[in-house]
């Protein structure tokens, strides 16, 4: 918003006044997403923008008024990205002593890291879709109530965008690298040429037997020895999923 700060408004208002308020949207851009009431307040969309911010209304909208700490995302927000920086910090705060929060905090944590950084498939959406409702209203205190909100609300509303952030990501990293495998070692073109020529190679979630398998037959196209290197296994950072091949 243009003037973001703390204001008092009676219990109620439309949203829209309360962004009129702060003097709408940054340099004028259009109202992508709002969340109404802190970060475990799941995600409304531009179309609910009239909707009151009161605690009955929010609730039977889906969402909650919670702490009222309104968070408002323009249209150059990417929601899997938003989305993920929420489950960081959910993941980061689970004190790890009931198993729903903590496998689930880091569950959906390492699924949006996935999706974000390129690796992610289609598979990974209904994953997500089904660990979300495993969280929330079965953990030992509120965090893994407070952990599912953002998520749910991204599955439910924004699962089109997810899909387009999956064929996007694949397509810039197809730019980047001279070949890419993908999750059922199919190989996409030039696969052959990027390994004779000592290229890069993209691989897309190869682990245990799929991986050495990979490399057994990479060995035998090239005669010598070829170390398989999933991005996992890199610093753990998925940001970094290649494989060098040299002799």
């Amino acid at each position: 918003v243009e003037r973001p700060g703390t204001y008092e408004y009676p219990i109620g208002v439309p949203f829209q006044t309360l962004l009129d308020g702060c003097g709408g949207m940054y340099r004028g851009r259009e109202l992508k997403a709002f969340i109404p009431g802190g970060a475990s307040a799941p995600m409304m969309k531009a179309a609910d923008r009239e909707i009151r911010m009161d605690f009955d209304t929010l609730a039977k909208a889906g969402s909650m008024l919670g702490s009222a700490a309104v968070i408002v995302m323009d249209e150059t927000t990417c929601m899997v990205s938003a989305t993920l920086r929420l489950a960081e910090f959910f993941a980061h705060e689970s004190c790890g002593q009931c198993t729903p929060c903590r496998e689930g905090t880091n569950w959906m944590k390492i699924l949006l890291r996935r999706i974000a950084s390129g690796q992610g498939a289609e598979s990974d959406l209904d994953l997500l879709a089904r660990v979300v409702p495993n969280v929330g209203g079965i953990s030992l205190c509120a965090l893994g109530d407070a952990a599912q909100g953002p998520v749910r609300s991204l599955v439910d509303k924004w699962s089109d965008e997810i899909r387009e952030n999956l064929i996007l990501r694949l397509q810039n990293n197809q730019n980047s690298f001279d070949g890419i495998i993908g999750y059922d070692e199919t190989v996409i073109p030039d696969v052959e040429r990027a390994l004779l020529s000592r290229h890069n190679i993209l691989f897309l979630g190869l682990r245990g037997q799929a991986k050495t398998r990979m490399a057994r037959q990479m060995t035998e196209l090239l005669d010598e020895y070829i170390p398989v290197v999933s991005g996992s296994e890199i610093n753990d950072d998925p940001l970094h999923p290649v494989s060098r091949y040299a002799k």
